[in-house]
């Protein structure tokens, strides 16, 4: 039998009571091509110097929101309980839109996978005087051989890490 697809919930919930993180709007410009990304870094309070992951989605030519919100299961908001579950545990998170959802302008399905890179880059790159050392998880497990020479030849600190 087939499962409905699940329902936005007024109030997601994710780990117990409130969080123990500030959740921080962030916004910045790739002024390479003049597209504006924005995003969510979470921190946990009271950890200062907490290492950092940058999640990154995937290569595909939908765009996704910071929380990786599926048009199938709109209340499953997998980065969104990864970012939770992370900064609970004491580690900076760094999710942003992809180009063309959320609050980022421009248009994915036209973008290079440089131009992708890039936004990476440049997302790191603004919250450097905040993050200690980052880490790049992806729920591609193409996207970190595709983007390492562009991250790791342009931002000292981005180490490779990905989930498969």
């Amino acid at each position: 039998m087939p499962q409905a697809p699940i329902k936005d919930s007024p109030r997601p919930v994710y780990g117990d009571g409130p969080p123990p993180y500030a959740a921080i709007e962030v916004a910045f410009q790739n002024a390479a091509d003049g597209v504006q990304l924005a995003g969510t870094l979470t921190v946990p309070r009271g950890t200062p110097n907490a290492p950092a992951v940058l999640l990154s989605q995937g290569l595909g030519l939908e765009p996704f929101d910071r929380d990786y919100t599926l048009p199938s299961a709109p209340a499953r908001k997998s980065f969104l309980a990864i970012a939770d579950a992370l900064s609970r545990n004491g580690i900076v998170v760094l999710r942003l839109d992809d180009r063309g959802a959320g609050k980022s302008s421009g248009q994915k399905q036209l973008s290079s996978v440089q131009q992708l890179a890039g936004d990476l880059v440049v997302g790191v790159a603004s919250r450097r005087r905040s993050l200690r050392s980052v880490r790049m998880t992806s729920h591609s497990s193409l996207r970190w051989p595709v983007f390492s020479p562009t991250l790791s030849s342009t931002s000292s600190g981005c180490l490779p890490d990905f989930a498969r």
